[in-house]
């Protein structure tokens, strides 16, 4: 990778304000992490429609079971999304910071507390949610345990809601702050009080697993992408010491010791450090979508008429980057990793000859280009690793399943960049989109809303009950997992309608 400049965010296009493509792209990835967990297992459909190493009929994890599914791709797209957003919102903070000036002692020390309690909100968060969640406040939950998961929703409303300025204008100053501490208060005081399942009381063993995972990635690449933020190349070169210690963790040494162990094991494990794989990248990609927005800045509408490239020409290499994906997981769920890779391997040069070159291309050009070569390296990475570890898996997860991963969410990306760009004024894509774009933007409750608000009121007002009993066929089944899918989807844009906007940091 070419060194890049300094991130100026100053500098970005004032008309760009946010990035419809990553915003669908992580709304895609949560509703699909919704949609994953209700897809009914009686009676089971195809294998391809669960975790690969969770399969029908027995649904018994086996570590050893190599494949790649839909379901196993969902939480790398997610980790991949926040990971280009990383310099996106740091660059904008060291520009309200500093401007064009250089990074002084005290800026660097806001930044980096920025950045620890971002991350000491995401662990507060992956902790509470799942005492919230109803399987956790009781083995056998009641209208009781139902209300209160939705008090949960509500506290947590209060201590993670970013209070938009139309708000602040009809209120004190100090009452967001006092909504904040109201919320923990409250929220301290169940912990301590309830007992939860099986009496077990209050643990913080007890937490989202994937969220705590984030909370890590996100304290570490943004630490990373701080030091290294004008030498991308660095980074890549952290990969590598990453992947030597990740190597050397499955031999007996110091290396395995530090790899497998924590002084507080349930708020960091370094082990979790293997998922900057895919983190790093999309911190990548995040580069180049600043350097596409300052580009295109100072790129004039004469340029833009005369440079572009063809929208028919990126719809065709689209169709290939979706026929490409497709392969991908069915190739590698089918175990035809032979021929899989080689006709990757031929798309990949297929889709690399036809794309555009030149002096003169337009910003736009240039980035998408650039995410599919990048897309294209890492892919044939991962395929070379694939024989490797007994052939991919997520669990535990391989070099192979970080490294295509990111290829596809790579070429996912630019799809999207395709569609929302090239083709909302002929066929409105964007409107088609919307859903997924709002659930991006307020990726937070969308996560929680299924099983802390939808299935609360569904089963306080006896809806679930009756619908699970009708719904019992495949078909039915498959169609109620959509439609729960579908509103959560709703409620979230909803939300969003109201400013209400959960974030952290």
């Amino acid at each position: 990778m070419d060194d890049l400049p300094p991130p100026d965010a100053a500098s970005v296009n004032p008309g760009i304000d946010r990035a419809d493509a990553l915003d669908a792209l992580r709304g895609l990835a949560v509703l699909m992490m919704v949609f994953s967990g209700l897809v009914p297992r009686k009676p089971p459909l195809p294998a391809w429609m669960y975790h690969a190493q969770v399969a029908p009929p027995d649904f018994v994890f086996d570590p050893l079971l190599p494949g790649l599914t839909w379901v196993d791709w969902v939480f790398p797209l997610f980790l991949f999304a926040m990971g280009v957003s990383i310099p996106l919102a740091l660059s904008r903070r060291i520009d309200r910071l500093v401007g064009d000036d250089s990074l002084t002692l005290i800026a660097i020390v806001r930044l980096l507390w920025d950045i620890a309690r971002r991350w000491i909100e995401l662990s507060a968060f992956a902790i509470v949610l799942q005492h919230f969640r109803p399987n956790h406040l009781s083995a056998k939950p009641t209208d009781l345990t139902w209300c209160l998961t939705l008090i949960g929703f509500g506290l947590l409303t209060l201590v993670y809601v970013r209070w938009p300025q139309s708000w602040r204008s009809r209120c004190p100053d100090w009452m967001p702050i006092a909504a904040k501490v109201v919320g923990w208060i409250a929220i301290a005081i169940l912990m301590a009080t309830l007992p939860f399942r099986d009496d077990t009381g209050f643990d913080l063993a007890r937490q989202d697993v994937i969220l705590m995972l984030l909370a890590v990635s996100a304290l570490v690449s943004s630490l990373l992408w701080l030091v290294t933020r004008s030498r991308g190349s660095w980074r890549l070169g952290a990969l590598a010491l990453l992947l030597a210690l990740r190597l050397s963790a499955t031999a007996d040494g110091w290396v395995a010791s530090v790899w497998n162990g924590s002084p507080v094991s349930w708020l960091f494990r370094v082990e979790y450090l293997q998922y900057l794989f895919i983190v790093v990248p999309g911190t990548i990609a995040g580069d180049l979508l600043l350097r596409y927005w300052r580009d295109r800045a100072v790129e004039t509408s004469r340029d833009l008429a005369t440079h572009a490239v063809s929208r028919w020409r990126w719809l065709a290499i689209a169709k290939l980057l979706g026929l490409l994906l497709l392969t991908l997981l069915i190739g590698l769920q089918g175990r035809w990793v032979g021929l899989t890779t080689a006709i990757a391997i031929v798309g990949v040069v297929i889709i690399l000859v036809s794309l555009p070159r030149g002096d003169h291309l337009s910003a736009g050009d240039r980035f998408r280009s650039q995410l599919i070569r990048w897309g294209s390296y890492w892919l044939i990475l991962g395929l070379f690793f694939e024989p490797f570890q007994g052939g991919i898996h997520k669990d535990p997860p391989t070099l192979s399943y970080f490294f295509i991963t990111v290829a596809m969410s790579l070429f996912l990306w630019v799809n999207l960049t395709i569609a929302i760009e090239d083709f909302d004024r002929p066929f409105r894509t964007r409107r088609w989109l919307q859903l997924a774009i709002d659930n991006g933007r307020n990726p937070m409750v969308a996560y929680v809303a299924y099983a802390n608000v939808l299935l609360p009121v569904f089963n306080l007002t006896r809806l679930h009950p009756g619908l699970s009993l009708l719904t019992q066929a495949p078909v039915l089944a498959m169609m109620r997992a959509i439609v729960y899918t579908l509103l959560v989807a709703l409620f979230t844009s909803w939300l969003l309608r109201l400013k209400i906007i959960w974030r952290t940091g």
